[in-house]
């Protein structure tokens, strides 16, 4: 920005240092989209990625919203021309940073380090999908130190990671008795020196140019077994058995604090230079914490290519194998994306696993991974259904023509906001999406809260609603096992005529002896097939240290009934819940309230609707559901794709939560600004 505009030193607070981290599922375009931030202005119309202003004021919509569109777009493309691009920082990049340091710091020779180096390629590197109808697949995982020196493991680069290998030891050394390490400072710039050094950055090149040109699923698996042995054990030669029972948290923020050092040490080495970095990508939900909470100017971004992921993946893929090659490296990729997008590790305190589903659900900047290709091949396919149909609507069109709709143009649009918060407002689908994200914190499900706004045709909030137990009782976050163990006590004393409260916080199948029907336990817990009562099957499960620390902290021991129930019963039924579904209970509020007819309405809700919801919102006719989650359940194609007037499924893209407020929230209001800008340039009138 020019010096000379009025204001410059507090909107140069947000153009001068900007983090910006990046998450989806494998073939959501996360590396496109980082390639494209890394660009200039110009070069985004040399590649097609943003349309022409031009192009734009053609716009056949005509109306109050065409006419809008026409000038936010002018708005944000007329700023965007002095867009500053990012600097990346590869995560799988920082990986082999990390690698490298290590080993070069604990081995001595260099010989040794590259041994170390090629037997960690050859562990981590294999290939584990071979098909029975191709038995002539195989994989080369054979990475002699010659090879790993051909990449372009100089003489200059060893040196520079041997000097601060050592110099990192002395600084541990000191912190670990208490003492200042000076040392940090420069262990931090040579770092962001080594990090961003061509011969670096084409070594790294060619080290995943060959994982892929041999096999390009088995570099994805050698990148997700480097970065979980990292976060698990701190160590990058770590193998699974190691830690696969591992609880430990230690080093989970190993990998992202090497970031952290990286970013500090650009500033130290380029004090007056711009700090904008995009961190391509992120797949572990407690690293998106932790650079959240260290820096203000943090975006959380998740990139959608919903229904299209497998497109893109062999599109790339494609370069490197082909026939049924190319079916089993894709098909195996997506099977370790699917692996990585649960958060069974997670729920089971093995917090350096990959967690995409939660990464998702974390990022507050949803960007559609829409292009212009596709952008004209939407508008000709509705063009046709146009002519074909009598009672065509015209809205989905509309709603492409009149939005910024690919990519580039998503990003046009935010990273000019970001530079001036509040240059255009929100659209229709980010203010009713922030509405089900404000409310989903309103839940009490200690397992996930959920969101749900419905709205009528003129996008009017009807009904608002969360995932909660009925009404009149109480959910789980007040409840505890402790108090369930004396209401059983008073249960079993007094029965039916004791105290009704009891009643009122604990059901009467949690108190009584029903028995919860298990299979043998090997640990003895339950008795043949007729199994225990709820409450005792809990009391086996009590672990005392945890309700002493918990209390020492002024936390209550809470417990989830469906997941004690259904590991009871050994099954994963969802239906034996005590809280209605965020969806379930927007529906019922609107009912409940006598609200008006919502044919037509549209449904936001900040996860993905399942299949009993799903039902529910196409029985009350609602015609858009608009959702934060990908879809993982048959949902979609059992119900909300099957009919003669089927409701349509949008992908939400906007911004929600505190990014929403960092966008759209002005400095100052603009009526200020335009008077702070009249008093400074002084007066002239028209020529």
């Amino acid at each position: 920005m020019d010096k000379s505009i009025p204001l410059h030193q507090i909107y140069s607070q947000r153009e001068d240092f900007v983090i910006v981290a990046l998450t989806g599922i494998t073939g959501s375009g996360c590396s496109n989209f980082a390639d494209m931030m890394a660009m200039d202005f110009e070069q985004w119309h040399k590649h097609n990625l943003i349309r022409l202003y031009d192009d734009v004021v053609k716009n056949p919509f005509e109306g109050k919203q065409g006419e809008v569109f026409k000038r936010e777009y002018q708005r944000c493309y007329l700023v965007s021309r002095q867009y500053e691009p990012f600097k990346i920082i590869k995560y799988k990049n920082v990986l082999i940073l990390y690698m490298l340091e290590e080993l070069f710091g604990k081995y001595q020779k260099t010989e040794e380090t590259l041994e170390r180096i090629s037997a960690l390629l050859a562990y981590k590197f294999h290939h584990s999908h071979r098909r029975k109808e191709m038995n002539d697949y195989d994989v080369d995982s054979n990475f002699p130190s010659e090879t790993i020196m051909s990449w372009g493991l100089t003489s200059g680069l060893i040196e520079k990671f041997s000097k601060v290998a050592a110099i990192e030891q002395v600084c541990l050394l000191k912190e670990k008795q208490g003492l200042e390490s000076p040392e940090r400072e420069e262990v931090r710039k040579m770092l962001s020196e080594l990090f961003f050094d061509a011969e670096f950055e084409q070594f790294c090149n060619n080290l995943y140019e060959e994982l892929k040109q041999r096999d390009y699923y088995s570099k994805n698996f050698f990148v997700h077994r480097l970065a979980t042995a990292i976060r698990a054990t701190g160590e990058s030669e770590k193998i699974y058995p190691d830690f696969k029972d591992s609880l430990d948290s230690e080093h989970v923020f190993d990998v992202v604090e090497l970031i952290n050092q990286i970013i500090k040490g650009y500033h130290l080495n380029n004090k007056k230079g711009k700090r904008r970095f995009v961190i391509d990508s992120v797949r572990n939900s407690l690293e998106i914490l932790y650079l959240r909470e260290r820096y203000n100017a943090f975006y959380m971004v998740a990139i959608h290519n919903d229904g299209h992921e497998m497109e893109l993946l062999r599109e790339k893929v494609s370069h490197y194998a082909e026939g049924d090659r190319l079916d089993a490296i894709c098909e195996k990729i997506s099977s370790l994306s699917n692996e990585e997008n649960k958060m069974d590790d997670f729920e089971h305190g093995q917090f350096f696993a990959p967690d995409l589903q939660r990464c998702v659900s974390e990022s507050e900047l949803h960007i559609a991974y829409n292009t212009l290709d596709g952008l004209r091949r939407e508008e000709d396919k509705l063009k046709e259904r146009m002519v074909e149909e009598d009672d065509f609507d015209n809205s989905e069109l509309e709603f492409a023509t009149n939005s910024f709709y690919t990519y580039g143009e998503q990003w046009m649009k935010y990273s000019a906001l970001i530079s001036r918060p509040g240059l255009v407002t929100p659209t229709r689908d980010e203010r009713c999406m922030s509405i089900a994200y404000v409310a989903k914190f309103n839940s009490g499900c200690i397992s996930r809260q959920v969101g749900c706004t419905i709205v009528d045709r003129e996008k009017a909030v009807q009904s608002v609603g969360w995932n909660d137990p009925p009404a009149p009782q109480l959910p789980c976050n007040l409840r505890d096992v402790d108090e369930l163990f004396g209401a059983k006590k008073a249960y079993e004393d007094s029965g039916d005529k004791g105290d009704k409260k009891l009643y009122q916080i604990y059901s009467k199948f949690e108190l009584s002896d029903s028995k919860v029907y298990a299979k043998h336990d090997e640990k003895g817990y339950f008795i043949g097939s007729y199994g225990r009562g709820f409450c005792d099957c809990m009391s086996h499960d009590y672990n005392s240290n945890v309700a002493n620390k918990l209390s020492d902290n002024g936390l209550r021991y809470a417990y989830c009934f469906r997941s004690r129930y259904n590991s009871y019963k050994e099954n994963k039924d969802a239906v034996n819940t005590r809280s209605l579904h965020a969806e379930e209970n927007t529906m019922l509020r609107l009912a409940r309230q006598g609200g008006m007819g919502l044919n037509g309405g549209t449904m936001y809700v900040t996860a993905s609707p399942c299949v009993l919801c799903s039902k529910k919102a196409y029985q009350i006719g609602i015609r858009d559901i608009v959702y934060l989650d990908p879809y993982t359940d048959i949902a979609p194609n059992l119900i909300l794709n099957c009919g003669f007037d089927i409701p349509r499924l949008r992908a939400f893209r906007g911004a929600i939560g505190g990014t929403f407020y960092k966008l759209y929230q002005p400095f100052i209001p603009y009526k200020d600004e335009l008077k702070i800008w009249e008093e400074t340039m002084g007066k002239g009138g028209l020529s």
